[in-house]
């Protein structure tokens, strides 16, 4: 066993520039494809496990989700009492005032196996059964480690890239 030892530190230490084990390093640009549905651009996601499309909205600030989405989440378990950050009111078009409910996402997976991980994102749920799930920009930069996000239009991609 000792002798099995002395070969690896004496093989470290070879004088050989490249270390014997390379980590891997995460990528530098994550490149998201997206499907226009009704001329916006759609992308997989993932809520708390949950597989779902939502629209990158670059104009939003944060998820938005209406309720029949949240309503899914909350039977399989996969939003609790203790997600329920709050309350708070937004304007609308028209003028009148609406009260939203503001949740905790635990894991927002953007973009499947080669996209990112976000945790601990607030959402906005729309009391509206059929309002679209958007998804805005700062979920996609709650990840500390994205310097930049930006839209290929001709080649229908979402580019994120990290430090």
């Amino acid at each position: 066993m000792s002798v099995i030892l002395l070969m690896t530190i004496a093989s470290c230490s070879s004088g050989e520039k490249t270390p014997p084990i390379k980590f891997p390093t995460p990528d530098k640009e994550i490149v998201i494809p997206y499907k226009e549905v009704s001329g916006v651009p759609t992308i997989p996601v993932k809520i708390n496990g949950v597989s779902m499309q939502m629209i990158y909205d670059t104009g939003a600030s944060h998820i938005s989700m209406s309720l029949n989405e949240v309503l899914t989440l909350c039977k399989l378990g996969e939003i609790r009492d203790s997600d329920i950050i709050g309350t708070d009111s937004a304007t609308l078009a028209d003028g009148s005032t609406i009260e939203n409910v503001r949740v905790r996402l635990r894991e927002v997976e953007i973009g499947g196996e080669n996209g990112i991980k976000v945790h601990n994102v607030e959402a906005t749920i729309v009391p509206n059964l059929a309002a679209p799930l958007l998804l805005g920009r700062s979920a996609i930069e709650k990840d500390r480690s994205v310097t930049s996000v930006s839209t290929d239009m001709s080649r229908k991609t979402i580019i994120i890239k990290r430090k």
